[in-house]
């Protein structure tokens, strides 16, 4: 009889331009993980209705998430307990919501257990903005994108508790890791163990070099960034737009983030977020 191929028990759901890669390449050192490949951001949880489209769009035809599974996410698995995947389209946006996202992660198994690695939301706009400069799909000022359908996604996208509360309404708090980028780039040893115990692996002492991923990302297109940085306006309603939901977000962590510059201070507005 053969038999069933295993689905993923963990996954990574962002956020978008937040060292998502890093992390995947980290947890693909560990023998008892594999990650998904060689697709990394497979986007299995889409649904069976959106996965077809999804990767049409991108030149891969697959006609549903199993054949995606079986043809593009289990090259190289061996066996091992956990398996995961990477895909920042799980809190992009509305998509989690539009596309029942949880909700198939749940129905799938609701033990599942998610890391979401959140970064400064400013910086994560300012990110995406630069990276959709450099695709050519942004030619303006920072307020031209934030006003085009792409921004007012980025903007969606940095909101974190926004999109925590659509995993909460399908997963206890004890099956989200929340890790923020800034205090995992500067102690990675440490992010890791955290990863590992809340994937059940202990506090084993890593010794796989922490070298970036991606960095391309965060390298400046000097004539946008100077476009983003001249619009100091802009920039600060853009925080004091962001800041309700960073409220949110420290109140469910119940610590502050500061290097965010996130405080008690900031949040009374004599800080920045």
């Amino acid at each position: 009889m053969q038999m069933k191929n295993p689905t993923p028990n963990f996954v990574i759901i962002g956020a978008q331009k937040s060292g998502t890669t890093s992390l995947y390449e980290y947890l693909r050192a560990h023998p008892d993980v594999f990650m998904s490949s060689p697709l990394k951001e497979p986007g299995y949880f889409l649904g069976p209705d959106v996965v077809p489209q999804f990767w049409k769009r991108r030149g891969i035809d697959v006609a549903s998430p199993d054949e995606l599974l079986e043809r593009h996410m289990l090259q190289g698995y061996r066996g091992q307990p956990l398996f995961g995947e990477a895909s920042t389209y799980y809190t992009i946006g509305r998509r989690s919501r539009r596309e029942h996202i949880p909700q198939h992660m749940a129905a799938a198994d609701p033990r599942m257990k998610l890391i979401y690695i959140v970064r400064d939301p400013l910086e994560r706009i300012r990110s995406n903005y630069l990276h959709s400069v450099r695709r050519g799909t942004s030619t303006g000022s920072i307020a031209d994108f934030l006003n085009s359908g792409e921004g007012r996604i980025a903007l969606l996208t940095s909101q974190y508790h926004f999109q925590i509360e659509a995993y909460r309404a399908s997963f206890p708090a004890e099956q989200l890791l929340v890790l923020i980028f800034e205090e995992f780039v500067a102690a990675p040893e440490a992010g890791m163990r955290q990863v590992f115990e809340f994937l059940g692996l202990g506090r084993a002492a890593t010794s796989m070099a922490f070298a970036a991923h991606n960095v391309s990302e965060n390298r400046s297109d000097l004539a946008a960034d100077q476009r983003l940085r001249a619009d100091e306006k802009q920039w600060e309603e853009l925080r004091a737009l962001l800041l309700p939901d960073v409220e949110k977000l420290l109140a469910y962590l119940g610590r502050d983030i500061p290097a965010w510059g996130i405080t008690h201070d900031a949040r009374q507005g004599r800080g920045s977020v």
